[in-house]
C-alpha cells in the first residue's frame, strides 16, 4: 500500500500523463494497469491528465475503465477558491468541504464536453449512470436535455431511474411532462414509475400537484404507485389534493386506505378528525392504527370523543 502511494506521488511529480496510457496498453496486464493509472490521475488539475481521462472515458472498450474515468473527470470539473484564512478543515469529515469547488479552470470545458459525449455515445450503461450521478453535483446546462432523452428512450430500468433521479435532484421544471408520462405508463417497470412520481414531487408546482392528484384518482393506479403519489402529496401538504385522497378512504384495499389516512394526517386541516374517525370501525387493524396515529396529531383533542360518539351512532 505504501509503495502504491509513493508511486502515485511520483507519477504526479513527473507529470507525463500523455505518454502513460499508451505504455499501459502494451502491458501484459493492461486493464489492471490502466485502472491504477486512472486512479493516479484522479484529482489532478492538469490538462494532459484530463485529456488522458477523456480518452479512457470516451474510447475505452472496457466498461469498468470508462466508469472509473468518468468518476475521475467529475472530480476536477471545477476548482475550489484559493485558501485564504481560518481553520483549514472546520471538521470537514462531518459534512461538505468548506472550500466548495465552484471555480472554472482551463480544464472545465474539456470535463463537461467529455461527460456529454459519454452520455450521448457510450455503449456502457455503467458509464452513463456514472455521468448521471456526477451531474447531480456538476452544474451543466446541457445535462437536463440529455437526461430527459435517456429517461424517455432507455429500455433499461436502472438507466431511466438514475436519469430521473438526477432530473429530480436538479429540479428541472421542463421534465414535468416526461415525469407524468412515465408515471402513468403501465408498460414501464413499477420502480421506474415510482421514480417518476418522485420527480413530479421535486418539481412541486401547482401543475405537478395536478399530475399527482390524477394518479391518485386513476382507477388503474397500482397500490405501490398510489403509495408513492400520496406520500408525495403528503410531503407537499397541498390541501387541493384532499378530495382525491378522501376518495381512497373507501378503496377496497386496506393498505391503500391506511396510506390515505396517513396522507390526510400529513396535509392536516381543521376537519381532519372528522374525516378519519369513521375508519375506526374499519375491519383492518392497520387502518385503525393509522387513524389513531393521526388523531394524536390533532390539536383540538377535546372534541374527539364527541366526534367518535357521533360516528358510532
Amino acid at each position: 500500500l505504501e509503495f502504491r502511494r509513493v508511486l502515485f506521488r511520483s507519477l504526479r511529480r513527473v507529470n507525463v500523463w500523455s505518454d502513460l496510457p499508451q505504455q499501459a496498453a502494451a502491458h501484459t496486464d493492461a486493464k489492471a494497469l490502466a485502472g491504477k493509472l486512472i486512479l493516479a490521475m484522479t484529482g489532478v488539475y492538469d490538462e494532459r491528465a484530463i485529456q488522458a481521462l477523456r480518452n479512457y472515458a470516451t474510447e475505452s472498450k472496457v466498461p469498468e475503465l470508462q466508469s472509473q474515468a468518468v468518476a475521475g473527470l467529475a472530480e476536477v470539473d471545477r476548482r475550489a477558491a484559493p485558501y485564504e484564512k481560518g481553520w483549514w478543515g472546520t471538521q470537514p469529515a462531518r459534512g461538505q468541504p468548506v472550500r466548495v469547488k465552484n471555480q472554472d479552470w482551463s480544464g472545465t470545458s474539456t470535463v463537461l464536453e467529455s461527460l456529454r459525449k459519454v452520455m450521448e455515445s457510450s455503449g456502457s450503461p455503467a458509464a452513463k449512470i456514472e455521468v448521471a450521478k456526477a451531474w447531480r453535483r456538476i452544474a451543466d446546462p446541457a445535462a437536463a436535455p440529455l437526461l430527459r432523452k435517456l429517461a424517455a428512450n432507455s429500455d433499461q430500468a436502472e438507466l431511466a431511474s438514475e436519469a430521473m433521479t438526477t432530473l429530480a435532484a436538479i429540479k428541472d421544471p421542463e421534465s414535468l411532462p416526461l415525469f407524468a408520462s412515465i408515471a402513468t405508463d403501465a408498460k414501464r417497470p413499477e420502480a421506474v414509475r415510482r421514480e417518476a412520481v418522485r420527480g413530479i414531487m421535486a418539481v412541486g408546482s401547482p401543475e405537478a400537484v395536478r399530475h399527482l392528484v390524477d394518479i391518485v384518482s386513476a382507477e388503474n393506479s397500482s397500490p405501490l404507485l398510489l403509495a408513492a403519489s400520496m406520500e408525495a402529496l403528503g410531503t407537499l401538504k397541498r390541501p387541493e389534493a384532499r378530495p382525491a385522497i378522501e376518495a381512497r378512504l373507501r378503496d377496497d384495499r386496506a393498505d391503500v386506505r391506511a396510506r390515505a389516512v396517513e396522507t390526510l394526517g400529513l396535509i392536516g386541516g381543521e376537519a381532519l378528525a372528522g374525516r378519519v374517525i369513521p375508519l375506526l370501525k374499519d375491519q383492518d387493524a392497520n387502518v385503525r392504527k393509522a387513524v389513531l396515529n393521526v388523531l394524536r396529531t390533532v390539536t383540538d383533542r377535546e372534541t374527539i370523543p364527541a366526534k367518535i360518539g357521533r360516528a358510532h351512532v
